[in-house]
């Protein structure tokens, strides 16, 4: 009789608290759908930004006067994007070039086109630096399987930006974009 109890008590008790493990399944479960209906709504507030983002590239706001007490965007400071140079090119151009502006002239090993032929994959820092000369910038990238890249850029002498770059991965090429010459 002591046993039928003992047994009977244990079942219960195995009842109550798989029960209650149903309840904390679907309290998880319930968390997890919320989370992701956050997500999606994030998503969605991120896409509209960069709509926004992109009329505004297309269609920007007329000049203002000189002695208007707005700052030009090009010297504006803080923000979204910070403290950054523009190139004076427009935002998707800058975002592009990682908002890096110079006034050099190009002028260097990397110029030369038949030197960017011999840019290969998996070549050491060294190795590129020997056959293109030293960067304009350093640039550290947020790509996946990209630690950093080299930024070469200069003024050609009929004023166009001319431009190219390495990108490494543990100390390695992974992939370059040559100049448009």
């Amino acid at each position: 009789m002591k046993i039928s109890i003992i047994f009977t008590a244990i079942f219960f008790l195995a009842k109550t608290l798989l029960a209650g493990q149903g309840n904390n399944i679907q309290q998880l479960h319930d968390e997890i759908h919320a989370l992701k209906q956050r997500v999606a709504a994030l998503e969605l507030r991120l896409a509209e930004q960069q709509i926004k983002l992109i009329k505004a590239v297309s269609h920007p706001e007329p000049a203002r006067p000189i002695n208007s007490t707005v700052q030009n965007t090009k010297t504006k400071k803080g923000g979204i994007l910070g403290n950054i140079k523009s190139s004076g090119n427009n935002l998707m151009e800058d975002l592009r070039n990682g908002f890096h502006s110079t006034s050099k002239s190009a002028e260097g090993k990397w110029t030369n086109s038949g030197n960017w032929i011999k840019i290969q994959k998996g070549m050491h820092r060294q190795q590129v630096e020997d056959i293109l000369g030293k960067a304009a910038a350093v640039k550290k990238s947020i790509k996946l399987k990209v630690d950093d890249y080299w930024l070469y850029i200069g003024k050609t002498p009929n004023g166009n930006t001319l431009q190219g770059r390495v990108r490494f991965y543990k100390g390695r090429v992974t992939s370059w974009e040559t100049p448009r010459f």
